[in-house]
């Protein structure tokens, strides 16, 4: 920690006194420019007061030359401004050895030297395209490779030009003999420019010059605030940040009693912080310490092990975590699995560890949740069966973890090995009972033919027909049975041959369906309400089927709404189309079932009556059935790829039976 603090305090010095610096040298280079531009404005001003005197003097002795009648002869030639000024400038030299240089010139010279060379061209050229411009000043490198700086001012034909520079003819003779050019100009027209010529080196110089100085004091106040600087962070920030690490660590070692007393500066805040902090994190263990043991006594609680297992990328596996109840079950210690993984795995019965692994294995790969049922062999020879349910999670990194329980499902799959055992047998009892009561009843058949055929008194036949009904009223209630029980048997058989799928109108089969019931209700002396609304459900939907069977099942679920209706109660059959599904929805307001036995409606056999008021009567109020004709209609809709389903809201509420019908199912 000690390292790290150094680490800081020397990262803070860098980091403010690169910010220093940088600031120092950002403020230097716009001071050096600063001066710099100061320079070249002096250099341009001085050359401003030189033009203004060169142009005045040019102009005074111009005009002076003209008024004073001194004949123009090439004797006197040279006193003129304009003749002079070459003159002039290669004496300039002999007074001021800076390098300044100062001429008339002009791109139509009548002296060659006072002829613009090309960077006075450029000037010239400047000025005749924009008559605006009155200055030009620019940097230029000469052939000697030195930069200088080109002040030019442009020269404009006045009218007291005109008589040198006019028409040739009106010229004085002198000029016209001396020279064959620089004639028929007019007012305004560019003769040439001042041109002056400074060297760039004057301007760094001073530049140089006055920057130095300044650098000098500058350089020394940076290094006096550096100091400064040093000794405040090592005063009000490596101390107290001591301070501060020293008691972080000693915290994060087990000290929770660690405080902070006060520090100096900003970081008075800081320790105060420290402080609240340390305070929040100590009630934190407390609670933390408080929940985890609730924690392990609801885990404990929980009929099955808790567990997180966690499987690094590349690298082996293992339980992070296990409840206690693994003691229970297993017969192990949680403490073993953590230091061996390899035991809960060893404990999986050898002919479902493949099964695991490979379950385990596809969790992983495609991040699915774990369900898999499996057999263990505890260290006593016990084997039990577990249900492992988890959720995955994988990291960024590769690691995968599992959370998950483990619940003791042995119990549960003796009861379903003891259901399936009844299940087969009430399966073969419904077969044997089939097979077994057709001989009584071709029997029966049989003796009710003889009856028929028998000739006797008339006391005779009417004991004859009495006997003969009796036996057909049992035929027919043993052939009822038996139908209804091999239908079933087929259906759940999932046996086809049978069942002929053709295109129907589904809302003829409905109406038909509803017609019988309403017949059965009459002939019944019943007073109950069979309500349709179809009208969502057109005659141009037709719905491919076997007609039979769905009528069969629209018949027994009609009939079981019938039953359970007490007199004056009402029936509604609603039916409407969504998407490519048919649905028709059965809804009365009889008898209800409880919510414990909602699920069983569906069982084979089962019925809500009092077996001991039993009575058979399809469509009497109450009237007891084999408990065959839901389970029937339910395997029917199913047979024919829908589904059928049954709710109610509880004893005397009424029951509502919701079948789907699939429009794109083909038999």
């Amino acid at each position: 920690m000690g390292d790290a603090l150094l680490g800081i305090r020397s990262g803070l010095l860098i980091a403010i006194i690169t910010v220093l610096l940088s600031g120092y040298s950002y403020i230097e280079y716009v001071y050096y420019r600063t001066i710099k531009q100061n320079s070249i404005d002096d250099l341009f001003d001085n050359a401003e007061k030189l033009r203004a005197m060169a142009m005045a003097t040019r102009r005074v002795y111009h005009k002076q030359f003209l008024e004073s009648g001194l004949p123009l002869t090439p004797d006197t030639v040279g006193f003129l401004p304009a003749h002079a000024m070459n003159r002039i400038s290669k004496d300039l030299a002999n007074w001021d050895s800076s390098g300044f240089s100062i001429n008339n010139v002009s791109d139509r010279p009548r002296n060659p030297n006072q002829a613009a060379d090309k960077n006075e061209l450029v000037a010239i050229e400047r000025f005749r395209n924009n008559r605006n411009q009155n200055v030009y000043f620019e940097p230029y490198v000469n052939s000697s490779g030195e930069t200088y700086y080109l002040y030019a001012r442009p020269i404009w034909i006045e009218k007291y030009c005109l008589k040198c520079h006019g028409k040739k003819e009106d010229a004085p003779e002198t000029i016209r003999a001396m020279y064959n050019t620089a004639y028929d100009y007019k007012v305004g027209d560019l003769r040439g420019i001042l041109s002056i010529k400074m060297p760039a080196s004057i301007i760094s110089a001073r530049t140089w010059e006055h920057f130095s100085s300044a650098l000098r004091v500058h350089v020394i106040a940076i290094m006096s605030l550096l100091i400064i600087v040093i000794i405040f962070v090592r005063i009000y920030i490596h101390t107290p940040l001591k301070t501060l690490v020293a008691a972080m660590t000693e915290f994060t070692g087990g000290d929770y009693d660690r405080r902070i007393g006060a520090l100096p500066g900003n970081l008075g805040a800081l320790g105060d912080a420290f402080n609240d902090m340390a305070d929040k994190i100590a009630l934190s263990q407390e609670k933390l310490q408080k929940s985890e043991e609730k924690f392990r006594q609801i885990t404990s609680a929980i009929p099955g092990v808790v567990f997180q297992y966690e499987a690094p990328l590349g690298g082996a596996g293992r339980f992070t975590f296990i409840s206690s109840n693994v003691r229970d079950i297993w017969g192990m210690d949680p403490e073993e699995w953590k230091a061996d993984p390899d035991k809960y795995f060893k404990s999986v019965h050898p002919d479902d560890r493949e099964a695991v692994a490979r379950e385990t294995e596809k969790s992983a790969l495609h991040k699915t949740g774990l369900n898999i049922e499996y057999r263990i062999t505890r260290p006593d020879g016990q084997i039990r069966w577990i249900q492992n349910t988890a959720s995955v999670n994988r990291a960024e990194n590769g690691d995968i973890t599992w959370n998950g329980v483990m619940l003791d499902i042995s119990e549960r799959k003796r009861t379903q090995k003891a259901s399936l055992r009844l299940s087969k047998a009430r399966d073969y009892f419904s077969a044997i009972t089939s097979h077994e009561l057709s001989t009584p009843l071709t029997h029966i058949q049989l003796v009710i033919t003889l009856l028929e055929n028998i000739a006797g008194t008339s006391a005779e036949k009417k004991d004859m027909q009495m006997a003969k009904n009796v036996l057909k009223e049992a035929y027919g209630k043993i052939d009822n049975i038996l139908s209804a029980t091999s239908f079933m048997s087929k259906l759940q058989l999932k046996d086809r041959e049978s069942i002929r799928g053709q295109s129907y109108s589904l809302r003829a089969i409905v109406l038909s369906c509803v017609d019988v019931s309403r017949t059965m209700i009459h002939d019944k002396n019943r007073v109950v309400t069979l309500d349709v609304d179809l009208s969502a459900i057109g005659g141009d939907i037709f719905y491919e089927c076997d007609h039979d069977l769905i009528q069969r099942a629209l018949n027994e679920v009609l009939s079981n709404a019938i039953k359970y209706s007490e007199d004056g109660k009402t029936i509604n059959l609603t039916g409407w189309i969504d998407g490519e599904v048919a649905i028709l929805e059965i809804a009365d307001q009889g008898i209800g079932i409880s919510a414990e036995e909602l699920d069983a409606v569906t069982n084979p056999y089962f019925s809500v009556e009092d077996e001991d008021l039993h009575h058979t009567s399809q469509y009497k109020f109450m009237g007891g059935g084999m408990g065959l004709g839901l389970t029937i209609a339910k395997l029917i809709v199913e047979h024919h790829n829908g589904r059928m389903e049954i709710s109610s809201p509880g004893e005397g509420q009424g029951v509502k039976v919701t079948i789907y019908l699939p429009l794109s199912y083909s038999c």
